[in-house]
């Protein structure tokens, strides 16, 4: 809650002036029939919270990536995530799309990513949105920022794909030429 409650105030701050961003505590209360299952919370908001939204979440299985490249600014999350769906409806036979900007890897369709290098986990300094989960992994010290362009992608041994819902390592595979492509 932490993370997802610093991420709202600074989208806040940003977008509006009148300092008091809204507090997810006092909005997030998991009904009954979602407090045993693995449930997604979806927050809309502006100025003020405009709804809550529970659903149950289904992990993907997820072991190749297809690189794709975009120029589109995604900072802050938001609703309109129409550049996304159409480079994810690109990644043909892949199972999820790595998206490169700049010619700097960024993130995935919905995870944040750390790759494996001499017994280190890298994560780009700038991915197209700076998830609770990078954040989390950054101050406990598992990962760490680096410069990953997409051609050093096949010097690095691993990918681990990662967000809230997706704990660091759940999702992690070889890179080779098969796998990311």
């Amino acid at each position: 809650m932490h993370y997802h409650q610093q991420r709202l105030s600074y989208t806040h701050r940003s977008h509006y002036n009148n300092g008091n961003p809204p507090q997810l505590k006092d909005y997030i209360h998991v009904p009954p029939e979602f407090q045993h299952i693995y449930t997604k919370c979806r927050v809309v908001y502006d100025e003020h919270i405009k709804q809550i939204k529970y659903s149950p979440y289904k992990k993907k299985q997820i072991s190749s990536l297809k690189l794709v490249e975009t120029k589109e600014d995604y900072s802050f999350k938001h609703e309109n995530r129409g550049f996304l769906h159409r480079l994810y409806d690109s990644r043909a036979k892949a199972d999820d799309i790595l998206i490169i900007k700049a010619g700097m890897i960024t993130d995935t369709y919905y995870c944040n990513v750390a790759l494996l290098k001499a017994g280190k986990w890298h994560t780009p300094v700038q991915p197209l949105l700076k998830g609770c989960m990078r954040q989390h992994l950054l101050d406990k010290g598992i990962i760490e920022m680096a410069e990953i362009s997409a051609n050093q992608i096949y010097d690095y041994e691993k990918i681990s794909l990662f967000n809230a819902l997706v704990n660091f390592g759940e999702i992690c595979f070889d890179i080779d030429p098969e796998s990311i492509h």
